[in-house]
């Protein structure tokens, strides 16, 4: 009955579209990993540790759009998925959760390895199914636009039957349309009363899905007005929109005196918009997005197929076309001031990030961690180079946890990968190279930048304990996991090495104190508008 069961719920995830599965090996998911050993159809990684383990599927699903499965044994193993369920659930990714429990009886009872792990990701799943020998089930509830968790009770003996050979057919994942056509229309009207009040807007580009990027390029050229594009929208180095896009930072939303703002893709990574939702009257705010989270506790949402209602908006604007060209040229004239703030402190952490995108091939795939690295890219990424960079990062909740493993999953084998962390970040994550034996990949770079702590928290905060000083390196670390190992006080003008390779950036701390303070004396004179 076990291996029946065993086999119906692998039979089920190929039929939704499953084509990859993480093995997290234990007693309670025998039957699975025996059924798996007599079987064709699935790419199998192993995985020791259950929390990197969900993380790589998440990177998985972010390089190729289909539905990953992450199979464990019971108790506290399945709560080690937790973390990736929630980034999975407010990014909309389809991350699936298998879940070995042992029989229903036991529930409650304190015996060994046996927690209640009924509905245990709370609201964080889309589906929840609770199946034991002899019963049916079905995924046909799930749509496909966030977690699905399957939890499977194994009674004793766990191996009780023979198993043939098995040839699991996958057929083709297909997310369900939530999404009426109908409600387009209203959605139109909806966006154009926002616009024809706004005389200085200003669009806020968060993360974008690769296949939302166009629609949002053309409607943005149509819009003819500034355009803050972050680093995960795919659209920051658009030369196509080169002449609308703000460069010099984030200040420069707080400093134009835009009266609007348009939101479209993911929620962004700039501290603006906190500071929206810490003042309701600063700006009005309009998002538009095909996730269902405002990010906001006001202002509108749009929850809509973006593509659709952006390739369909043709309505003419009325903006203030005077002001707008005038913050631009002002965006201009910061951006070149910041650009020599780059060049006197060139052992900042910020110039060294600056150097760091010089290096990096135009074809390159990147992750950018969170916490410092997506910021210092988002600010000073090199723009004028014609590159195609493939760039993800977990911008759902925003942690730092399973950042490089999500990278490992997210890497492509047919370009170099880059991916850039914080030292706190990679020490998260410090059993993640275990993935490159499972997918073995040659031109990834794990850029850490060390700069002893999580000096995000430098400025915000007077108190050293938020700081979590340390004097450590990473140089055993790369050794412990046979990659190659590189320190760099400056960034050389290349880097040729095809083999894994960790990368320490340690930036120079009065180097980078004083970028900081020169770039915010950049914005103590207001802009002037007619």
């Amino acid at each position: 009955m076990n291996l029946a069961l065993a086999k119906n719920v692998l039979e089920s995830l190929a039929r939704r579209g499953v084509r990859e599965l993480i093995l997290c090996s234990g007693a309670r998911n025998s039957p699975m990993v025996h059924v798996l050993q007599e079987s064709t159809g699935f790419q199998v990684y192993s995985f020791f540790e259950e929390r990197s383990a969900a993380f790589y599927a998440l990177g998985r699903i972010k390089s190729h759009g289909h539905p990953v499965a992450v199979i464990t044994t019971s108790g506290t193993a399945a709560a080690e998925l937790f973390p990736a369920v929630i980034e999975s659930y407010y990014t909309g990714s389809p991350l699936v959760l298998v879940s070995a429990d042992r029989p229903r009886k036991l529930r409650g009872t304190g015996a060994p390895q046996s927690i209640d792990q009924v509905n245990l990701f709370g609201n964080h799943t889309e589906t929840f199914i609770d199946i034991a020998g002899g019963e049916t089930f079905s995924l046909d509830t799930w749509t496909g636009h966030g977690p699905l968790h399957i939890n499977v009770c194994f009674d004793e003996p766990l191996i009780d039957s023979e198993v043939g050979k098995i040839d699991f057919r996958q057929e083709a994942f297909r997310k369900d349309n939530i999404f009426r056509d109908n409600t387009i229309a209203d959605h139109f009207i909806e966006l154009k009363n926002f616009l024809s009040e706004s005389k200085r807007p200003v669009f806020l580009i968060g993360p974008l899905n690769f296949d939302e990027r166009e629609a949002v390029k053309e409607f943005l050229l149509r819009m003819k007005a500034p355009v803050f594009a972050e680093s995960l929208s795919g659209l920051r180095e658009d030369s196509d929109l080169m002449p609308y896009l703000l460069k010099s930072g984030e200040p420069v939303l707080s400093a134009s005196r835009f009266d609007s703002l348009v939101r479209i893709g993911g929620i962004p990574t700039v501290r603006y918009w906190r500071d929206i939702e810490n003042n309701a009257r600063l700006i009005s705010v309009i998002s538009v997005s095909n996730f269902p989270f405002s990010g906001l506790s006001h202002g509108k949402l749009i929850h809509t197929d973006l593509r659709k209602l952006l390739a369909a908006y043709d309505e003419k604007t009325d903006f203030d076309n005077a002001s707008l060209t005038t913050i631009l040229n002002y965006d201009r004239d910061q951006y070149r001031k910041l650009q020599q703030i780059l060049d006197r402190e060139t052992h900042s952490e910020t110039s060294l990030v600056h150097r760091l995108s010089l290096i990096v091939e135009e074809d390159a795939t990147i992750y950018l961690g969170n916490s410092l690295p997506i910021r210092e890219w988002d600010l000073v990424a090199c723009r004028e180079r014609r590159v195609c960079w493939d760039m993800a990062g977990n911008r759902g909740v925003n942690g730092i946890d399973g950042q490089l493993s999500t990278f490992l999953g997210f890497a492509s084998e047919d370009t170099p990968n880059w991916g850039v962390f914080g030292d706190l970040t990679t020490m998260y994550d410090l059993v993640s190279p275990w993935a490159l034996k499972q997918r073995p990949i040659k031109n990834t770079r794990f850029v850490v930048i060390n700069n002893s702590g999580g000096q995000i928290f430098s400025r915000l905060f007077k108190n050293d304990d938020f700081l979590n000083a340390h004097n450590m390196n990473f140089g055993d670390w790369a050794k412990m996991w046979e990659l190659g190992y590189e320190k760099w006080t400056a960034v050389p003008q290349r880097f040729t090495s095809e083999e894994p390779t960790v990368i320490e950036i340690v930036p120079d701390k009065m180097s980078s104190q004083r970028f900081w303070k020169n770039y915010e004396e950049l914005w103590s004179a207001p802009l002037r508008l007619n």
